[in-house]
């Protein structure tokens, strides 16, 4: 029996048979001209994007829309086509150009960015094989378990065109729990471990395994013990599914009393679909680098403002925190011309960049101050690191709002201004900020990040990423302790706002206010109304006099397993 430590991507328990994935053998007799197999592989996108619809839903067909886009977009193939055009072999053209354009987006710092660099590989792979005459889709093989498949990497239509009924779990080397992929096999129900090292060697085919999505273990060649544990976790969770989805309660209260607000992080106006169905506060973060990264040139001020305003009408009088944007020299931009940086994560970025360009980030404060005028809006600014910079965001609003006043231009009259907290420098002069802001809400992904010199997009140093790091927690704690003193409001918007092990803690610590992804949002709301506040004090006081990040893991994975035997 040996454990192998994944990434956590698709949540769920599946026990089952390995099948390494290989990709199908080629037939000359259908091989394809370039132009040929890109229009095929667009159809085909239309085709996946119609059945998603009716299966699974309109978010998760919107996936396969942006591949058909990224197949329809010139700037990608145009230069593909020249080459091309000048004899170079096809294959090498379309790996070449797709290769340099996802090395772009592989070094953002946002995730959802970061995973697009999967997406352009996917799309090349996808008409590679297309003109070498390979149809898409796995046949999975016949048999009375269920198969674990393991690939180096799996496009969302490879995921797609599975047999739902054979298929147990996926389990890959690349991708992440924002790529594509994941996400699709979220929808579906599928478990999904990602980040596994050298998974077509590390894994034998035909292996026996359990896998756990939630935690990113695979256990291979588990024995009968083993199998039967996790057979009686997944009966659990299935259980425990079923209580949240009975939830009728429309608000997050602890047994005693306590109110904790529950909100959305959003990285585009379409977000929005997914919270059409579900109760929740406000929003709590909504991205908006989409704006700038999707586009050739910078987003007029017409594009903006119909962004900021669909987000704020479809919020319906809920709070809206819009973050202003936040790139820097991981990111490529090309209209913006940022040079390179040895070190794009401690370098000119985030509102240090708003600061340098200021004409680009006074437009965007226009266009959110006219896109809310007669609405509340809260606006938020990025990696701050000193009273100064914020200070000078604060003068550019004025002038922003100046700007409108002059051209007699209605705009928001009482914006409220909050700041990120994921630098340690923000956590630990918490109180000093508190002073000059409304609100603060902590990025617990960026703050894991910088506590603890680990690149959490870099595999190599993914165990030294850990948010359970004793410094994180009490940085964490010092914020909210900050925001108790001053009457300032502190919120998580990071990963461990929605962390289920989290909730009790970051509760405990005087959080009132959580922003996480949509999906996230009912299962929070019930084991909030299950805990009571007095109880997470308590922990909360424990968990700060450890010094062991195992120490903290335990602890918090011990109550949070007490909470759901107490849950009736």
């Amino acid at each position: 029996m040996q454990t192998i430590k994944g990434n956590p991507g698709a949540p769920g328990i599946a026990i089952g048979t390995i099948v390494l994935y290989t990709k199908q053998a080629s037939d000359p007799a259908e091989e394809m001209t370039f132009a040929t197999a890109r229009a095929a592989c667009v159809e085909q996108m239309k085709q996946l994007r119609q059945r998603a619809l009716e299966e699974v839903g309109e978010e998760q067909a919107k996936i396969f829309t942006a591949y058909q886009m990224l197949l329809e977009d010139a700037y990608l193939f145009q230069p593909m086509e020249r080459r091309i055009a000048a004899g170079e072999p096809p294959e090498q053209a379309i790996g070449a150009e797709c290769e340099a354009v996802a090395q772009r987006f592989a070094g953002m710092k946002q995730d959802y960015l970061r995973q697009r660099a999967d997406d352009i590989r996917n799309v090349g792979n996808l008409l590679i094989n297309r003109m070498k005459g390979a149809e898409p889709g796995l046949v999975l093989p016949e048999g009375e378990s269920k198969v674990l498949l393991a690939a180096y990497e799996l496009t969302p239509a490879d995921t797609f065109l599975l047999d739902k009924k054979r298929l147990g779990g996926l389990i890959t080397e690349q991708g992440g729990a924002t790529s594509h992929t994941v996400i699709l096999a979220k929808s579906m129900g599928i478990p999904a471990i990602t980040g596994v090292r050298q998974v077509l060697s590390a894994l034998g085919q035909h292996q026996n395994a359990v896998m756990d999505g939630q935690t990113g273990e695979l256990i291979l060649d588990p024995d009968a013990q083993t199998v039967q544990s996790y057979l009686q976790k997944q009966d659990s969770q299935h259980a425990f599914r079923e209580k949240v989805d009975r939830l009728d309660c429309r608000q997050a209260v602890t047994k005693d009393g306590e109110i904790v607000r529950l909100c959305a992080n959003i990285g585009s106006p379409r977000d929005m679909d997914a919270l059409q169905n579900e109760e929740y506060d406000g929003i709590g973060l909504f991205r908006t680098e989409f704006l700038y990264a999707d586009s050739a040139a910078e987003p007029t001020m017409a594009e903006q403002e119909a962004a900021y305003r669909a987000v704020l009408e479809r919020a319906d009088g809920r709070e809206v925190i819009i973050r202003t944007l936040d790139i820097g020299g991981d990111k490529e931009v090309p209209y913006l011309r940022l040079p390179k940086e040895q070190n794009p994560f401690l370098g000119n970025r985030g509102l240090r960049l708003c600061l340098e360009r200021r004409e680009l980030f006074v437009r965007q404060l226009e266009a959110i101050l006219t896109a809310s005028a007669g609405k509340q809006v809260k606006i938020m600014f990025p990696m701050v690191t000193e009273i100064s910079e914020l200070v000078e965001a604060k003068r550019c609003l004025g002038e922003a709002e100046h700007v409108l006043l002059e051209k007699g231009q209605p705009c928001c009259e009482k914006v409220k201004i909050g700041m990120m907290v994921e630098t340690p420098a923000a956590a630990v002069m918490a109180e000093s900020f508190a002073a000059c802001c409304d609100f603060m809400s902590i990025g617990t992904n960026d703050l894991t990040q910088y506590v603890t010199a680990a690149d959490r997009g870099n595999p190599h140093v993914q165990k030294l990423y850990c948010p359970y790091h004793p410094a994180v927690i009490r940085l964490i704690a010092n914020t909210a302790a900050a925001g108790l003193k001053t009457g300032t409001e502190v919120s998580v918007c990071g990963e461990l706002g929605g962390n289920p092990l989290f909730l009790p803690l970051l509760i405990g610590l005087g959080i009132g206010k959580l922003s996480m992804a949509p999906a996230l949002l009912k299962t929070a709301r019930f084991l909030i109304c299950h805990m009571a506040k007095r109880d997470t004090e308590q922990l909360a006081r424990q968990i700060l006099e450890l010094e062991d990040a195992d120490q903290i893991e335990a602890a918090l994975q011990r109550t949070y397993q007490k909470l759901l035997k107490n849950i009736s």
